[in-house]
């Protein structure tokens, strides 16, 4: 006689796939463009021990204001997408001919590069209150209608110096060296 049987042999692959770009903010390219926003662009790639790097499966998706909501999503390894300047969230998703799946995330900060334009007055004149003995100066009292090109004009900051807390200057009488004196 003859004995049959057939036997089945499962194995099951619980590595995860290795994701080698898209996760750090480098991996991310930013270009400024007009109007406020900024062009982010990316591509991720992985390996896996039980599926070439063509066969595995991906997915991303964006939080554009890394407010915790997706803004944009997409079945593939690269994106391009616009954001306004800000913070975004990136979140790559692989997953594996074995079910494995590897998640990964970045913030990328999309800033403008373009500076604020001035006008101010180059000079202003002023005397010393008698009461107290001195007068304090603003910063923003030189401003005659400076802007920016994504900034509203009542988020400007007005310094002294590059330090944001130089608002303000206060002169006192000793300060005075002539009848007229120049700071």
């Amino acid at each position: 006689g003859r004995f049959t049987r057939t036997q089945v042999i499962k194995g099951k692959n619980t590595t995860l796939p290795m994701i080698t770009k898209g996760c750090t903010p480098t991996d991310v390219s930013i270009t400024n463009i007009d109007n406020c926003k900024g062009l982010i662009e990316g591509t991720a790639t992985g390996t896996d021990d039980c599926t070439k790097p063509e066969n595995l499966q991906w997915s991303y998706e964006i939080d554009a204001d890394n407010n915790n909501t997706v803004d944009f999503k997409g079945n593939t390894n690269s994106f391009s997408r616009q954001v306004n300047f800000g913070k975004s969230k990136i979140t790559w998703t692989v997953t594996d001919e074995c079910g494995n799946t590897k998640t990964c995330s970045t913030i990328v900060d999309v800033k403008d590069q373009k500076k604020p334009t001035p006008y101010c007055f180059s000079e202003i004149v002023t005397v010393i209150m008698p009461q107290n003995g001195e007068v304090t100066i603003w910063a923003s009292d030189f401003n005659i209608g400076s802007f920016d090109n994504c900034s509203a004009q009542n988020t400007l900051v007005y310094t002294f110096s590059p330090a944001l807390t130089d608002l303000s200057k206060v002169f006192k009488c000793v300060d005075m060296t002539a009848p007229i004196s120049t700071f």
